[in-house]
């Protein structure tokens, strides 16, 4: 039976999760401001465990293959990738549990948001489409961190891509790893990470192929408290956004029609066009060469002819809703604190 001293022992481990992801934010943010190149609009340690998955991963996912043998490649590798996740996770929270729970814990968990990169990568490429330019290694940055081929697209695609980004990562590359760091600690933060590196290694926005669907449904199931903390969060922000429509609470929830499915971003992706009144999704080609046929996100009275004004009305939106988040995390801090005492 759970008594009051093992409820108080687990907001105990909790508070101390919650203060170590204050320095967590601080760190990403800055780190978001070192020259990297194409790997801007992800987490830094995306890279690397990406160019490790793929070694074993790309022998594996043979297109030729039935979709079946697929379907249990690419499971049997996503279980051993998660554990071996957790195994990295635990051998480095255990030190650090002992000698710098909370300022070693926010500096592992730092290099897993994407935080400050993602916002300068989507900045310059809406500083660039007001001076006309053609900025290719922007291009260069967002084709990896979206995953997708865009060395033919226009600026309409360009753009779409990069509002659709910006919704994803939201959840992937900030709100999810730190969910999932507070109630399971860094195994979880990695775990939860491993999974999102596995899919978008292997899954377009399509959801098509099998090699990526026993991951595509466990990140559904992972992601979804994190998806609604964010759908919350973006319908709050329109309030302190200018040129953002302000969304009645059903909106974007009620119906199928014009929603982001959740190889595409989920309901985040779905707030994000109908708080900005544009279309975003629609078909486009991986990085490997393959097309896919993703379904258009957006209200009706969206046109999927943008303009790069979207990208700085999608960055004040997603910003405040950073900042409302920082401040729901240091209430939850108060709150915790205020349950112990």
């Amino acid at each position: 039976m759970i008594d009051i001293y093992q409820i108080n022992y687990f907001f105990m481990d909790a508070h101390s999760r919650l203060l170590a992801v204050l320095p967590a934010l601080l760190i990403a943010f800055f780190l978001g401001f070192l020259p990297f190149s194409a790997n801007r609009g992800r987490p830094p340690l995306w890279p690397l465990l990406s160019a490790v998955l793929k070694v074993p991963g790309d022998r594996l996912n043979r297109r030729h293959r039935p979709s079946l043998d697929l379907v249990v490649r690419g499971g049997v590798l996503c279980a051993l990738w998660l554990w071996a996740m957790a195994a990295l996770g635990w051998l480095l929270a255990e030190p650090l549990l002992l000698h710098a729970p909370i300022l070693g814990q926010g500096m592992v968990l730092g290099l897993l948001l994407v935080a400050s990169s993602l916002g300068r990568l989507v900045f310059g490429l809406y500083t660039a489409m007001e001076k006309g330019q053609s900025p290719q290694g922007l291009y260069y940055a967002l084709a990896h961190a979206s995953g997708r081929n865009l060395t033919m697209a226009d600026t309409f695609t360009i753009t779409r891509v990069a509002v659709a980004l910006l919704g994803q990562m939201f959840v992937r590359g900030l709100v999810g790893p730190v969910f999932w760091f507070v109630v399971a600690g860094l195994p979880g933060a990695f775990v939860y990470t491993g999974l999102a590196v596995f899919n978008a290694c292997y899954r377009d926005e399509g959801g098509q192929g099998g090699f990526a669907r026993v991951s595509s449904a466990l990140a559904s199931a992972a992601d979804l408290i994190p998806e609604a903390v964010v759908c919350v969060l973006l319908m709050l922000a329109p309030l302190f956004t200018p040129g953002s429509r302000r969304l009645t609470g059903s909106m974007p929830w009620m119906g199928t029609k014009g929603r982001a499915s959740a190889a595409q971003g989920g309901l985040p992706v779905t707030v994000l066009a109908w708080a900005l009144n544009m279309t975003l999704g629609g078909p486009g080609q991986s990085l490997s060469g393959d097309s896919f046929v993703a379904p258009w996100v957006g209200p009706d009275s969206a046109t999927a002819q943008n303009s790069h004004r979207h990208l700085k009305r999608a960055l004040y939106l997603t910003g405040i809703a950073q900042v409302l988040f920082v401040f729901g995390i240091c209430v939850l801090i108060y709150a915790v604190k205020e349950w112990i005492a």
